[in-house]
């Protein structure tokens, strides 16, 4: 969460709002969208180094998730910074910022070494 998460705006918040949708993964293209004559020419080509899909952090996630909210439940600092956000008082005197913290920037690099010392445990099992 931070400074623009409990603003009103993006599509759900329009007036004909589009459903949520989900596409499924696809890592293979049969190039439908490329003319005939250079698809035979791209195929083999394409074909040879397809992307295979990575399953790095997957792993981690619900560990880096459970951890992150900890710190940020237990983070006074961010905790104000929430409920000033959630106040919704946009003719406030503007933050001063300077000084701070970027504080969502710090969780991001708390998930970071988080995510850098599971992967450093599993490597030494």
């Amino acid at each position: 969460p931070g400074l623009l998460s409990e603003l009103e705006f993006g599509e759900k918040y329009s007036k004909f709002p589009l459903e949520n949708d989900a596409l499924e993964p696809h890592f293979d293209d049969d190039l439908s969208d490329v003319s005939p004559f250079y698809r035979l020419q791209l195929g083999p080509l394409y074909k040879q180094q397809l992307q295979q899909r990575l399953m790095t952090y997957q792993p981690y996630l619900e560990k880096l998730k459970r951890n992150a909210a900890a710190r940020i439940s237990a983070n006074k600092p961010y905790q104000n910074f929430l409920k000033e956000v959630q106040k919704k008082n946009y003719d406030s005197e503007p933050v001063e910022v300077f000084g701070q913290a970027d504080l969502q920037l710090v969780e991001a690099m708390n998930v970071m070494k988080d995510y850098i010392f599971l992967s450093a445990l599993d490597e030494m099992r």
